[in-house]
C-alpha cells in the first residue's frame, strides 16, 4: 500500500494518505481516493475549484445521499434503469445498481435534452418548445424486401451484415455541478438490416416515451399533443392509449384522470 500512497502528503479534507500517481488535485493539492470518489461534477467545474468549493460540494453530496435514502417516488419509469420520480417535490433520480449516491435532479433545472444514435445527434429539444420526436427512416417496399432477403441469407452472410448502434438521451441542465447528465444509454443490435430496423423501432419508442416524460416535467408537450383535436370516434381509443401510459408509469393517475375528462368533455 505504501508504494501507491503518500503519507507525507495527507488529504487536506480528511487527512488520509493521497495517491502517488494520478491523484485528483484541487488547487494543485492532491486529495485521497475516498474524497475524490465522492465528487460528481463536470471537469471544467472542478478545474476552477478552490478548496472551500470542494468542501461545499462534499457537503452537498452527503446531503444528496440522505435524500436518496429517504426518497419517496410517486412513479417509476423504465429507461434501461429505473427513473424514480417524485412529482410532489418535482425531482427525480436514476437508480443504477452501481451507484449508491446518484444525483437528485430538479425538474426546474432541465433546459433540454439530446437524443443521439451512434455519433449523430438525431434530436435536440429545448425547454418551452413543442417536441417532435425523432422517427427512424422507413425502409420502403423495395428496401424491406431486400432486408428480408438478407435476413433469410446464410448465417455467415447474416453475421457479415450485422449492425449495432447506441441510443442515448443526454439531459442538459442548469446546475452548479452538472451541465449534462446521461439519462439513457441502450444498445441496439440486429442480424441484418431488417432485424436491426425492427429492434430500432422498439427502442426508439421507449426513448421517445422517456423523452415525453422529461418534456412533461418541464411543462412542455410534444407537437402532436399540442395540435391534437380529438374526434368523438377516436375517444375510446385515446382513453385506452393514455391508460397504457398510466400503467407504464409514463403519466400519473391525476394526469390520466384530467386527460380522460378532457376527452369525454366533462
Amino acid at each position: 500500500m505504501g508504494l501507491f500512497s503518500n503519507k507525507d502528503k495527507p488529504c487536506p479534507v480528511c487527512g488520509k494518505p493521497t495517491p502517488r500517481l494520478l491523484a485528483t488535485k484541487i488547487q494543485g493539492e492532491p486529495i485521497c481516493g475516498d474524497c475524490a470518489g465522492q465528487i460528481l461534477a463536470d471537469f471544467d467545474v472542478q478545474n476552477n475549484w478552490a478548496m472551500n468549493d470542494l468542501l461545499e460540494h462534499l457537503k452537498y453530496r452527503a446531503e444528496n445521499k440522505e435524500r436518496v435514502e429517504s426518497f419517496q417516488p410517486t412513479r417509476t419509469v423504465d429507461c434501461g434503469h429505473s427513473l424514480l420520480i417524485d412529482d410532489a417535490s418535482r425531482c427525480f433520480f436514476l437508480k443504477k445498481w452501481t451507484d449508491n449516491n446518484p444525483p437528485i435532479v430538479s425538474f426546474d433545472s432541465i433546459t433540454g435534452f439530446e437524443v443521439s444514435m451512434g455519433w449523430n445527434v438525431v434530436e435536440h429539444w429545448s425547454k418551452g418548445i413543442p417536441r417532435t420526436p425523432y422517427q427512424a427512416p422507413q425502409l420502403g417496399v423495395l428496401g424491406a424486401l431486400g432486408a428480408l432477403s438478407n435476413a433469410l441469407a446464410r448465417d455467415a452472410d447474416k453475421q457479415q451484415r450485422s449492425r449495432s448502434e447506441n441510443l442515448k438521451i443526454t439531459l442538459q441542465l442548469n446546475d452548479p455541478y452538472l451541465k449534462k447528465y446521461e439519462l439513457m444509454d441502450e444498445s441496439v443490435f440486429g442480424n441484418g438490416e431488417f432485424d436491426f430496423s425492427r429492434k430500432l423501432s422498439v427502442e426508439l419508442a421507449r426513448v421517445n416515451a422517456v423523452g415525453d416524460v422529461v418534456a412533461a416535467m418541464t411543462g412542455s408537450v410534444s407537437s402532436s399533443q399540442a395540435s391534437a383535436a380529438p374526434s368523438a370516434e377516436h375517444t375510446a381509443d385515446d382513453i385506452l392509449k393514455f391508460k397504457s401510459l398510466l400503467d407504464a408509469g409514463v403519466i400519473t393517475q391525476a394526469e390520466f384522470d384530467a386527460k380522460k375528462k378532457q376527452l369525454l368533455g366533462i
